[in-house]
């Protein structure tokens, strides 16, 4: 996330990986997926 940050990317972050969803909303994540499949969609 911090990379993506710092690079002016949009963060996607992905529930199924090693960080919560409060953990990752407040790393900086704009996009956070449940499963997979949902990339597909952006």
């Amino acid at each position: 996330m911090k990379t993506a940050c710092a690079a002016g990317m949009f963060p996607i972050a992905a529930l199924w990986g090693f960080r919560t969803k409060k953990e990752l909303i407040k790393a900086g994540a704009n996009t956070i997926l449940d499963h997979p499949m949902e990339i597909l969609s952006l």
